[in-house]
């Protein structure tokens, strides 16, 4: 994919997802050492020219509520995930937030986050596989939920003890971020980690050999 470089250096080039023998297999290097797409990045408005619905933002926040996150996960590079679609000839970003299941519009989610933005795109085989319909529809679906608080907190409490979440019936009635994206993507037919929706990371859908790396996206 040829895309004039934005000439703004990243600063960190956080995993290529590699497949393995599943596609939910895991990548063990750590994100800064392993080469992207786009190390350079790209501008906001490049990334409109070659964007796919169903791709997936990952963020990792400089907040303080985004340091004490990675430091209670022992270390995790992300902390925050979204999905990528595009709605009424603009490009937005389906999320669960602090203020819920919304979506945003792409340009204002950069400008907003204070972090960095990373691209993933599916891959092939991905875009062979995932019901693209499915995927918008279950995500505009659960738009006004409330972010899971609860959920984030009772698997936090799990994966402390060494143990996984409950598994529940029924529809989520709340969702935190990467939860909201894994839910989406199993509605689609695709599984990105293997894990249950409330135990699934940013680092977990980083590592999805259902995932390719391409770079930052940065404001213009």
């Amino acid at each position: 994919m040829a895309i004039p470089s934005a000439g703004r250096p990243s600063p960190d080039a956080p995993v290529h997802a590699i497949p393995h023998s599943m596609p939910w297999a895991t990548n063990s290097a750590r994100p800064e050492h392993v080469e992207a797409e786009f190390p350079d990045g790209i501008t906001v408005e490049q990334a409109r020219c070659v964007l796919e619905t169903g791709d997936i933002i990952l963020f990792q926040g400089r907040y303080l509520v985004s340091s004490a996150y990675r430091w209670a996960r022992g270390g995790d590079y992300y902390s925050h995930a979204a999905i990528v679609a595009e709605w009424d000839h603009d490009w937005i970003l389906l999320q669960a937030e602090a203020a819920g299941v919304q979506a945003v519009e792409l340009r204002n989610a950069v400008a907003q986050y204070n972090g960095l933005s990373d691209w993933y795109g599916l891959t092939d085989k991905c875009r062979q596989e995932i019901a693209l319909d499915m995927l918008l529809r279950e995500a505009k679906a659960d738009l006004g939920l409330p972010f899971g608080v609860l959920e984030f907190l009772i698997h936090l409490t799990h994966w402390w003890l060494g143990l996984t979440s409950p598994k529940r019936s029924g529809h989520p009635k709340a969702f935190f971020c990467s939860q909201y994206v894994a839910h989406c993507f199993k509605k689609a037919n695709i599984d990105l980690t293997g894990l249950l929706d409330s135990d699934t990371m940013p680092d977990d859908i980083m590592r999805s050999g259902w995932l390719q790396r391409m770079g930052p996206i940065w404001l213009d």
